[in-house]
C-alpha cells in the first residue's frame, strides 16, 4: 500500500463560498499568511463556474446562498469533472437535521453551525483525503 505524499500548505488550493462580508473577511484573516492559495467566491453561481473550471484540495461553502438552493450548489460541485471527488465542507448558521442529511448525501464529508473557529477552519482546509493504492 502506498500513502501519497501530503500537500504542503503553498500547494493547497481552496475554493471558499461565502456571501456574508464579515464572515469573507474571517475567512481571509484565517488563511493570511498560511500559504494556501484560495478562491472566494460569495455567489453559488459564481462558485459553480469555478469548480468548472479549477481543480481545488478543498471546498468550503456556506449554504442559503441568495441565487442557487442547497441542492444546486451542492450537485453541481459533485458533477463538476474536476471537483466530483474533492473535500467539500459545509459551514452554515441554519442547517436543520433534514438539510444534514441532505447534504452528507451529497457528498459533504462534515457540516459545520457558525461560528467556527479559525483553528477548525484551517483544520478543515487541511484535510486530506487519504488513498491506498495497491502495489
Amino acid at each position: 500500500m502506498h500513502n501519497p505524499p501530503e500537500l504542503n500548505t503553498s500547494e493547497k488550493k481552496l475554493l471558499i463560498i461565502e456571501d456574508n462580508v464579515l464572515c469573507q473577511q474571517l475567512y481571509i484573516a484565517t488563511f493570511k499568511g498560511t500559504g494556501y492559495q484560495y478562491d472566494l467566491v460569495g455567489a453559488a453561481y459564481e462558485a459553480i463556474r469555478q469548480v468548472n473550471q479549477n481543480t481545488y484540495d478543498c471546498i468550503l461553502t456556506d449554504l442559503g446562498l441568495p441565487d442557487a438552493s442547497e441542492l444546486t450548489l451542492l450537485t453541481a460541485i459533485r458533477l463538476s469533472s474536476l471537483n466530483s471527488n474533492t473535500p467539500l465542507f459545509v459551514i452554515s448558521a441554519h442547517v436543520s437535521d433534514k438539510m444534514r442529511e441532505e447534504c452528507f448525501r451529497l457528498g459533504a464529508l462534515g457540516v459545520y453551525i457558525k461560528p467556527v473557529l479559525p483553528p477548525v477552519l484551517r483544520e478543515l482546509a487541511g484535510y486530506k483525503a487519504v488513498s491506498f493504492i495497491s502495489a
